[in-house]
């Protein structure tokens, strides 16, 4: 697993996801440590993951460091990018939020504290 990890989730009971400081999201094969997949470009490095309770979609924070923090989310079963949004400055830190129990909104702080239709 990679040694840069700033966060990590798991996306099923066999694969964990880490986001590394340096702009890579990653998945894992949780008993051989192999890599599965990768992705990289998250300017700023990762600094937040949250799955969705019905497994579908991805949030992934990343930024700070001097760079402006984003929330972007992911469809899970196809790896890409859904939608993506400035909720932050570079000194900000990782914007707090999180998914509602149906999974079809997301809460952001950075975004003014309102929920998102997913």
């Amino acid at each position: 697993l990679s040694a840069t990890a700033a966060a990590v989730a798991f996306l099923d009971p066999s694969t964990l996801l880490t986001g590394t400081m340096g702009g890579d999201l990653e998945a894992w094969d949780r008993d051989s440590g192999r890599r599965l997949w990768r992705i990289g470009g998250f300017s700023g490095g990762i600094e937040g993951l949250r799955l969705s309770p019905d497994r579908k979609t991805l949030a992934v924070a990343s930024g700070a460091n001097g760079h402006p923090v984003s929330l972007s989310l992911w469809e899970v079963r196809t790896r890409t990018r859904r939608w993506q949004a400035t909720v932050g400055g570079g000194d900000d830190g990782a914007a707090a939020f999180a998914f509602t129990p149906d999974s079809r909104r997301i809460w952001c702080e950075g975004l003014g504290g309102r929920l998102l239709e997913l």
